[in-house]
């Protein structure tokens, strides 16, 4: 496999310096479009671009390709400016709200297969085209940059023009006058670029068309000449130069240029009375590549607005993205499409007829997407094996990362927190749980091995004298500290050996509650005797089934308040495993040896700067002392901030305090979604299942069917038997009524009073 490019900060500075350069307060919208996640977007002023911009490029499997705006935007977005991308984002800036013109772009790209890089054939005659351009506009005295987009060549002249009537069309021409005096067979001169809102891919970033191959390769764009202080046109010189570019040109010349964008236009926009097949096919394509409702939404008003006759109506376009996904059977979160109509409903679980019959389908609550995190975790994250679902390896990473700094590293506002973290990756077969697993795993045993990583234990005295034996070792490396990490492949096995039974009365469950947050632990075996350490250090690192992660802890007696709340969930959207994975990024190895350097530093007291106090401090008040989904998650963004900032050597500053409460907005939604309620039994589990959909159902009256097709007993531990049973105990308790019979005669059911 040919190695792909990664983004080049110091082109990413360049080009910052010299194209938002250019006029006082600058601020320019950063967009990433078509991603799984929607169109990212975001107004950034030139000092904070630089960092944000790389990370995006450097994220092939989201944000692909990196664009921004290079007019000068009105002054009511340079207030929005917050110097955050977001995704799924509907509104982008629009040619109204663009106050200047800065630059006059000059595109030559090379005619070939639509979606696929250029070849190098193909790119050296757009180069002859645009250096025919310069040429031309040196003749005129026109100072020109020459920039490599990656698949082509852009000629820039700087301008001073204000946007406002006529200006757009005035751009259109020269532009058409340039297609018309040096388009060529093989190379157009785009004149698409004209309207003040148009985005150019920033330089620095890597173009990403179609597959990375030889013949057609990724490549990183960049400016290539740039004259000092070029001298920008005024309206009167641009009019000028559209004369020039006039001069010996036939009428049918430029007319011709002008058809053929009539022409294009023609062909491509949809008109009203027939959008809706295209547009309900594109969403159905958007679902099919993993895009989740927003990420549908969001692209398919992209693909409208670029496909169909203006003026379109954005509610329909929505409406065909839901309708669309409903047909397909994809889960939507919090909206139901019953009949034809879009229909609200609450959060969770929601029950909706999907026949004439009365069966019912429940629809679950999408999780965020998963936050970007900061730091060289992050970095190591992005370049190992791109087809692995970030998320999966970055929390597999700070786990380790954690591990190996516990009892190093702490905080000045918490010493007693440690930066050890009990993980969990939740996911249906082939999504990437164990390839995360292994490979994070494999880079952090070659850089260590101050630690013993164990696949399972059976009991609490055998996990003592796991402990036991690395504190041995450890004392032979000189080194105080016993670090164990269970690292399961599947995690239901584990607590299953761990569950207290009528033969066993296991102590793991105790040892995993007692170490999470100290470091003593003791215990009696056959194999040692009588066994105490004072300085162990576990961190519990596994994968599960979504059914599996459930079902794992009935009978753990690990509640909301107990284990489930020592441990973070991570889930993907991500879509099945490729059979041949992609490889890591070059600059991974750079990325190790940094991350070795910063394993080896002595022990460091982590400041946390006022503003992330602050913002941890404003956050925290705002959540829900009575969610049960929330019991120490500011435990957990701590923790984050505590490995993140270590592992940067930095302190815990604002931004790493962001990234550290996003990612527990995440973990609070991860357990509403997937942690079930406690129970100590199948029966009990089974029971709490159905008042579940009862009371997320509340005010709807359902049958007997209906909850068991909602939650398919027949999957989970327990099978028929226990629903059975579990059924009965909650109509007997009178928690469930009966409330009329549906139109089969059968009972419908509701909450009772109590």
């Amino acid at each position: 496999m040919i190695a792909k490019p990664l983004p080049d900060i110091q082109e990413i500075t360049k080009a910052t310096q010299y194209i938002i350069g250019y006029g006082s307060g600058r601020v320019v919208e950063v967009r990433a479009p078509e991603t799984p996640y929607g169109t990212w977007s975001g107004y950034y002023t030139q000092k904070k671009l630089i960092d944000d911009v790389f990370k995006a490029s450097s994220d092939e499997t989201t944000t692909r390709n990196v664009y921004w705006t290079i007019q000068e935007i009105g002054q009511e977005l340079k207030n929005a400016a917050d110097n955050t991308l977001r995704p799924h984002t509907a509104k982008t800036t629009n040619d109204t709200e663009i106050h200047r013109y800065i630059w006059l772009p000059i595109d030559c790209d090379p005619i070939r297969p639509d979606k696929v890089s250029s070849t190098d054939a193909e790119k050296a005659l757009a180069l002859e085209v645009a250096t025919k351009i310069r040429a031309f506009l040196r003749g005129l005295n026109i100072q020109s940059i020459l920039a490599d987009s990656g698949n082509g060549y852009h000629v820039l002249v700087r301008l001073d023009i204000l946007n406002q009537n006529g200006t757009k069309d005035l751009i259109k021409e020269v532009l058409f006058a340039f297609n018309a005096r040096f388009n060529t067979a093989a190379i157009n001169v785009d004149t698409s670029v004209h309207n003040p809102s148009r985005i150019l891919k920033i330089y620095g970033t890597v173009s990403r068309k179609g597959e990375h191959t030889a013949d057609r390769p990724h490549r990183v764009s960049r400016l290539l000449e740039v004259p000092e202080n070029p001298a920008p046109l005024s309206e009167e010189q641009v009019k000028a130069l559209l004369a020039e570019l006039l001069k010996g040109l036939s009428p049918e010349s430029v007319t011709k240029a002008k058809a053929q964008k009539v022409e294009r236009n023609e062909r491509n926009l949809i008109p009203h009375g027939s959008m809706y097949g295209p547009l309900m096919s594109e969403a159905g394509s958007l679902w099919r590549r993993g895009y989740d409702l927003e990420g549908v939404e969001t692209a398919l008003i992209a693909w409208a607005d670029a496909n169909c006759e203006p003026p379109i109506d954005y509610d329909k376009v929505k409406q065909y993205a839901k309708g669309n996904q409903w047909e397909r059977g994809n889960p939507m979160a919090n909206t139901v499409l019953i009949n034809g109509r879009i229909a609200g409903s609450g959060d969770g679980q929601i029950i909706a007829p999907s026949s004439s019959e009365g069966e019912c389908t429940v629809l679950e609550a999408e999780l965020p997407m998963f936050p970007q995190m900061i730091g060289p975790l992050h970095d190591l994250s992005i370049a190992l094996f791109p087809d692995i679902p970030y998320e999966y390896k970055v929390m597999a990473a700070f786990t380790h990362y954690g591990l190996l700094r516990s009892g190093l590293d702490v905080l000045d506002t918490d010493p007693n927190l440690q930066s050890r973290l009990y993980c969990c990756l939740i996911g249906d077969p082939q999504r990437g749980k164990s390839a995360a697993l292994n490979e994070v795993r494999k880079v952090f045993q070659q850089l260590t091995s101050r630690y013993n990583c164990i696949t399972s234990v059976d009991s609490g005295p055998a996990l003592v004298d796991e402990f036991s034996d690395r504190h041995k070792a450890a004392i032979l490396q000189d080194d105080k500290l016993a670090r164990v990490l269970i690292d399961c492949d599947e995690m239901k096995g584990l607590f299953e050996k761990s569950k207290v039974t009528t033969q066993s009365r296991n102590s793991m469950f105790d040892e995993f509650l007692k170490l999470y947050e100290s470091n003593r632990t003791g215990n009696r075996s056959r194999k040692a005797g009588k066994t105490h350490v004072d300085d162990a250090h576990l961190a519990i690192l596994g994968g599960a089934t979504p059914e599996g992660y459930q079902t794992m802890w009935t009978g753990s007696a690990g509640g909301s308040t107990g284990l489930q709340s020592r441990f973070i969930g991570v889930s993907t959207n991500a879509p099945r495993m490729p059979i041949e994975r992609r490889p890591c990024s070059d600059g991974l190895g750079s990325i190790v040896v940094k991350l070795y350097d910063q394993m080896a530093k002595p022990k460091r007291v982590v400041n946390m700067e006022w503003d992330a106090i602050g913002e941890l401090t404003e956050w925290w008040q705002d959540v829900p002392t009575d969610n049960p989904a929330t019991n120490r998650i500011d435990d957990m963004v701590k923790r984050l901030c505590l490995i993140m900032a270590s592992s940067s050597e930095s302190d815990v500053t604002y931004d790493i305090m962001k990234s550290a409460i996003k990612a527990g907005q995440y973990f609070i939604a991860f357990r509403e979604k997937y942690n079930p309620p406690d129970s100590s039994s199948y029966i009990q589990a089974l029971e709490n299942e159905i008042l579940k959909i009862a009371f997320k159902n509340s005010g709807k009256s359902l049958s007997a069917n209906q909850f068991r097709r909602a939650i398919h007993p027949e999957r989970k531990p327990g099978g028929l038997g226990a629903f059975l049973v579990a059924w009965r105990n909650v109509i007997g308790s009178g928690m469930l009524v009966v409330d009329g019979v549906n139109r089969k005669g059968q009972p419908l059911y509701k909450l009772g009073e109590n």
